[in-house]
């Protein structure tokens, strides 16, 4: 029982820390003025820090929730399932679905931010956040750790 917890905190808390590692591209216009007209690089060093800790804590937490996921199955809670990894799996649930449409959209705009020379520094970084951030909502919401937290939910 413990361990189904455990998977399903790690599975929401992989959700945020995506979304705090995202997020900090956002800043990156505000720092990189800070860097240029002050020549005062820590803000962009810390920007960047958080970026690659958000996105590094999100799959260190995945890689835990796995465990969790197998240790709760080997104790038997739950049930063994074959479903696909998240990366390759599409549409699986509602709230995958949403970040499916999203990451679809997000990727097809910033071909379109390339393709034609889009020059609006805060919409291509709302892009660049938005493709991030769904990229990695797709990979769990359509994965085996959201699943089996999803299909467990009472225990």
């Amino acid at each position: 029982m413990l361990n189904c917890r455990r998977c399903r905190k790690c599975v929401y808390i992989s959700m945020i820390t995506s979304l705090v590692g995202s997020a900090s591209v956002l800043s990156m216009m505000r720092v990189s003025g800070i860097a240029s007209e002050k020549k005062n690089y820590i803000p962009m060093y810390i920007v960047g820090a958080i970026f690659w800790l958000g996105i590094i804590l999100t799959y260190v937490l995945t890689g835990v929730a796995s465990y969790n996921r197998k240790k709760a199955i080997e104790l038997g809670y739950g049930e063994d399932f074959v479903h696909k990894i998240g990366i390759i799996s599409f549409f699986e649930n509602r709230e995958a679905k949403v970040a499916d449409l999203v990451m679809a959209g997000s990727i097809l705009f910033v071909i379109y931010e390339i393709l034609s020379g889009f020059d609006q520094d805060i919409v291509i970084l709302i892009s660049i956040f938005l493709t991030i951030y769904s990229v990695h909502m797709h990979c769990i919401l359509n994965g085996k750790n959201y699943y089996f937290s999803k299909v467990n939910s009472d225990i």
